[in-house]
């Protein structure tokens, strides 16, 4: 709330209570006095007729931590791979103990975005970088999002991102080129319940 109680045009988001006058069949400009829900910061509060902002609840909510990949063993592929676009060819990561392009980390959000993607390896130690393509899919068909590396002598690395994807689909990671020993990825999203 601005000084004042003037609400900030940039910390309302409208969702209910905008009422709308009928004049016969075509709604006319919504009425702002009658708001009484918004979003500010990620978060819903509704205005009591005192001028109190109580908090409702969340908005945005992320898979933080997030969703996890990992292979207990060296994974390598020659460099450099030869791996057409969208297919289910590389060295897949495993979701509890199961290959990720068997089953996925299921996507549940509505408008869901990959916003971060985290690498961590017990060694990586060779002459090109691990590369990571990241896929959704429904077990039958595959479409690459977005591909990431561990630069060559980097134990970890983070790439911020803003990759759309599918709601209901599963997400699947795969090693294309290059190698390490015991990788972790980590993938956080964000999107609507």
């Amino acid at each position: 709330m601005a000084r004042g109680g003037q609400r900030d045009s940039r910390e309302i988001f409208f969702i209910n209570s905008l009422r709308f006058r009928n004049l016969g069949d075509t709604p006319q400009a919504p009425q702002f006095g009658t708001l009484d829900l918004y979003f500010r910061e990620k978060v819903l509060f509704r205005l009591e007729d005192n001028g109190v902002e109580t908090p409702i609840g969340g908005f945005g909510a992320s898979a933080s931590p997030g969703f996890t990949w990992g292979r207990v063993k060296k994974v390598s592929l020659p460099t450099p791979s030869i791996i057409p676009a969208n297919s289910e060819e590389g060295e897949y990561l495993l979701n509890d103990g199961v290959p990720s392009n068997r089953s996925g980390r299921l996507v549940p959000f509505n408008r869901p975005t990959i916003r971060r993607i985290l690498l961590v390896a017990e060694e990586n130690i060779v002459t090109n970088p691990a590369v990571f393509t990241v896929q959704e899919h429904n077990g039958v068909t595959f479409t690459d999002l977005t591909s990431v590396s561990l630069p060559v002598g980097q134990l970890t690395a983070t790439h911020t991102l803003n990759v759309a994807i599918t709601s209901g689909r599963q997400l699947a990671v795969k090693l294309v080129s290059g190698e390490c020993k015991n990788p972790v990825i980590g993938i956080i999203l964000d999107g609507l319940y």
